[in-house]
């Protein structure tokens, strides 16, 4: 994974969590999105610091978003 994608994967996790996860869900699983959008935000910064991926981050932000993608679907 690019330095270009992580950043791209990271903040459309984001998004989806700012604008699509339904209010039922953020109000069942709170801690849930806004931990997932704190380590988000923190391996971007990291990305964007060193400007490079390392395969344990790219496993992350993928995972992350996978789990963010279940409560909207």
């Amino acid at each position: 994974m690019t330095v270009a994608e992580a950043l791209a994967l990271g903040e459309r996790t984001i998004e989806m969590i700012d604008e699509e996860v339904p209010a039922h869900a953020l109000e069942r699983a709170p801690e849930f999105f806004e931990d997932i959008r704190d380590k988000t935000q923190q391996v971007l910064e990291t990305i964007e610091q060193r400007q490079s991926v390392s395969p344990n981050q790219a496993r992350a932000l993928q995972g992350w978003q996978n789990g963010v993608a279940k409560w909207i679907r």
